[in-house]
């Protein structure tokens, strides 16, 4: 499967059992949906997801559905779009070391590992604002109080154009910086 703009998450199970389970009932609301997938098996219970496109809200509600009917034997990264596969090896073990139970979004893993944990996520996403505009938006945006009129007067562009790039942004990292919690989070990157 080629990688560009293409989308991850991440599974962790407690059991190889749970862990079949998972993957079935995955590739079935997959193949419903007719989206092309690949799995990437890790430590032979945890899987890495790749989809040929976004997140969509039909694969959080399975896999939100999947952590209540399994007693929480499972963990969830949400993911975001990536490039290069390599990249999501750093992610996994970033995802592994952070080590909870229930869905996680990469904003809860950027604030709670430490620097030199946090080195292959910070990278991934900071390569993923190498365009100058999008890095301009955040931090106009943070100067703005996450306000998009503001931010919108303090980069002199329109504001349906800094809402364009939030969701670009939001797409590339996984990061809504309208959220103040995940906001945080992409402060911490930037710095």
């Amino acid at each position: 499967m080629k990688s560009e703009n293409k989308s991850f998450m991440i599974f962790a199970c407690n059991s190889k059992e749970v862990s079949s389970l998972l993957k079935t009932v995955l590739i079935d609301s997959l193949k419903q949906s007719k989206t092309k997938y690949e799995f990437i098996n890790k430590d032979g219970e945890d899987y890495i997801l790749l989809i040929n496109k976004d997140i969509t809200d039909d694969l959080k509600e399975t896999a939100l559905s999947l952590l209540q009917d399994l007693d929480n034997d499972i963990s969830v990264l949400e993911g975001f779009r990536y490039s290069d596969k390599e990249q999501l090896e750093g992610i996994y073990k970033c995802f592994k070391d952070y080590n909870s139970i229930g869905y996680t979004k990469i904003a809860d893993i950027i604030l709670k590992l430490s620097d030199e944990d946090l080195k292959p996520i910070k990278e991934m996403l900071l390569s993923k604002l190498k365009d100058n505009y999008l890095k301009e938006i955040i931090i106009g945006m943070f100067k703005s109080n996450l306000n998009i009129s503001k931010a919108a007067s303090v980069v002199y562009m329109h504001r349906n154009t800094i809402n364009n790039k939030l969701d670009t942004i939001q797409k590339e990292t996984g990061l809504d910086i309208q959220n103040f919690y995940e906001a945080m989070a992409m402060n911490r990157i930037l710095n």
